[in-house]
């Protein structure tokens, strides 16, 4: 007779030797940050189940994203810098430089300032020139206008000063020339406002007592471009004695 052998039915939890996946595997709810894989683990911490973490995963994770983050923060300064957060003042090949700053209408270094009076003038000379030397023969674009300038007071005692302040001007001064061998720089002149009237109203001008006097540094920086447009600075100062008769 032939042996009866009991037949071995199919796990209904298994097909071909796969677990079915049923509605009770552990998904990650909606909006969740956790996926399939971390959802299962942490139902099975729920139930009780021991299962095997690997705790540097989430480390890793973790500092590749820092690093990530650091990457970007630094492509991001950068393209900043490149794309003309800050000017370069000084792109020209002419050279400016202010050869004397008097008060005006004399030859005095110093301007003797009456908190009581009108605006106190300066009187600047400037030359032009080209910054390298290889440059034998300097185009009409090495002409320079200087469009605006800014006054700065300091004082050696550390005490109160007149408020800085910058202004409008328009002063255009020629390319150096050529000939013969000889080169000549390119100059000019203008009359500027060293302290304006407004500022003897205020603080500290105006608390200025009567008979007293304090000295201060006057400096002045000068923008402006050459014919092709390219920018470029001069700084040049004067002593200012301010006093109340």
């Amino acid at each position: 007779m032939r042996r009866l052998v009991p037949r071995r039915y199919a796990s209904p939890h298994c097909v071909l030797g796969r677990r079915q996946s049923s509605r009770t595997t552990a998904y990650a709810p909606v909006g969740s940050s956790l996926g399939p894989c971390d959802a299962r683990i942490s139902a099975r911490h729920e139930c009780g189940v021991k299962t095997k973490v690997w705790p540097k995963r989430a480390e890793v994770g973790r500092t590749s994203s820092l690093v990530l983050a650091f990457l970007c923060g630094v492509l991001l300064a950068g393209c900043s810098v490149s794309g003309g957060g800050t000017t370069t003042k000084d792109t020209s090949e002419s050279l400016v430089t202010v050869t004397s700053m008097t008060a005006a209408g004399s030859t005095q270094s110093v301007i003797a300032s009456d908190v009581t009076g009108a605006s106190d003038l300066a009187e600047v000379k400037f030359q032009n020139q080209t910054k390298s030397a290889s440059i034998t023969t300097p185009s009409p674009f090495f002409g320079v206008t200087l469009t605006r300038y800014r006054v700065v007071f300091s004082r050696g005692d550390a005490g109160p000063v007149p408020a800085p302040f910058e202004a409008a001007m328009s002063l255009f001064i020629p390319a150096p020339t050529v000939a013969m061998g000889v080169t000549t720089l390119g100059t000019a002149f203008t009359n500027i406002v060293i302290v304006p009237a407004s500022a003897k109203g205020v603080s500290p001008l105006v608390d200025l007592e009567g008979g007293k006097s304090f000295s201060a540094n006057a400096t002045v920086t000068f923008d402006g471009q050459d014919g092709l447009g390219r920018e470029l600075s001069a700084t040049g100062g004067i002593a200012v004695i301010f006093s109340r008769p």
